[in-house]
């Protein structure tokens, strides 16, 4: 990205007839030639305002037409809590009351992560977890802002956000084996796929993939992360190897049941 904006200014530079840019001077300038960069901004609702995370600790809300901050929507030191001490990311409930915080990031694949999820209720300036029983990847709120769901050691998760209640959909997901609502690595790997569950717009059903990578064979690689390097498994089909065996669920809340939409599934060979 930064070899393409770099190219985009020099061009530009040289057919508004600045100046003849060398190759050299192209190298070796530091500061003429230099990108600038913008935060990762959110826009919101009203499509007046857009909202920035400032060095990972607070959440801003800006103005389009000046350009100027118009207030703090959150920062750690309003809650009164030490629990969060940096924020990666944040999404915003549909109606833009709660902010889902995003903390703690531990990398999987190439998109997937684990982290600590919080909610943080802008106008009640209140802050909870999103779960106590460990580590969440994917969630996301419904549509109809009563929901989040979430993927925890390769199952489906709902967190009813009036009841405070948390309900696990699906019991089978098993590491290399059974995945729900994620993708398996190929997925995610070759078609830039990560997740794998959808909320119906009124918010009550949830879609989701569930991957059997029961016949994918086994790939060991060395994981060089810690002091001592270790073995790290996982399915990785190569060419002519199946694939996992995807087949397609929806989970109804009001009925409290999975119907199966595709029987039989779909197996790449």
């Amino acid at each position: 990205m930064r070899t393409k904006l770099f190219l985009l200014i020099i061009f530009m530079a040289v057919t508004a007839g600045a100046q003849h840019i060398t190759d050299r001077q192209a190298q070796e300038s530091t500061t003429q030639f230099s990108e600038q960069e913008l935060e990762k901004l959110k826009p919101m609702n009203d499509g007046e305002h857009f909202t920035i995370l400032e060095n990972n600790y607070k959440i801003v809300r800006y103005s389009y037409a000046t350009g100027k901050k118009v207030d703090i929507l959150f920062q750690p030191s309003e809650n009164g809590s030490n629990e969060i001490i940096s924020v990666d990311d944040y999404l915003f409930s549909p109606d833009e009351h709660l902010i889902l915080l995003i903390t703690s990031k531990k990398k999987i694949y190439r998109y997937s992560f684990t982290a600590e999820y919080y909610i943080w209720d802008i106008g009640q300036k209140s802050l909870k977890k999103l779960s106590d029983h460990g580590a969440q990847q994917l969630a996301a709120f419904s549509p109809d802002n009563r929901h989040i769901a979430f993927v925890r050691e390769n199952n489906l998760f709902i967190k009813d956000l009036q009841k405070d209640t948390e309900q696990q959909i699906t019991t089978d997901g098993e590491k290399n084996h059974i995945i729900n609502g994620a993708p398996d690595w190929i997925y995610e790997e070759e078609f830039s796929f990560f997740q794998a569950y959808a909320w119906s717009p009124d918010g009550k059903r949830l879609a989701y993939y569930r991957f059997d990578e029961g016949n994918v064979p086994l790939y060991s690689m060395i994981n060089y992360g810690d002091l001592y390097p270790d073995l790290y498994q996982f399915r990785y089909p190569k060419a002519g190897e199946k694939n996992s065996l995807v087949t397609l669920h929806v989970y109804g809340l009001q009925d409290g049941g999975t119907t199966d939409i595709l029987t039989g599934g779909v197996e790449d060979q």
